[in-house]
């Protein structure tokens, strides 16, 4: 699939789970799988303003799905993570809200 889109992810560094720590990790998982899709390891994180990253949609997010696309539009649930990068991820980390990708 070639992809001409892409997501923006926003956090808000003022937290306090992340307020005292300059650089943080962004993970995306499939909510419907909890498959990890991709990570952003020591992202920057600004103090006082909103951090943010932008990520191609591309075929690894849909896994093995993508393969037995037939050409409908199929919708498929994501949520990001961030961590301060001092945390391993543990489960502990509380998802952000679940937003849908559709593979056309």
């Amino acid at each position: 699939m070639r992809s001409l889109l892409s997501t923006f992810f926003t956090g808000n560094s003022r937290l306090p789970q992340y307020q005292y720590t300059k650089l943080v990790d962004i993970y995306l998982f499939r909510a419907d799988s909890g498959q990890q899709v991709l990570n952003r390891t020591n992202v920057t994180n600004t103090f006082g303003q909103a951090g943010a990253i932008t990520a191609q949609v591309d075929d690894a997010w849909f896994g093995a799905d993508g393969a037995s696309w037939n050409g409908s539009n199929i919708s498929y649930p994501f949520y990001w993570i961030i961590s301060p990068n001092t945390e391993p991820l543990d489960g502990s980390q509380l998802p952000q809200s679940i937003f849908t990708a559709v593979r056309e």
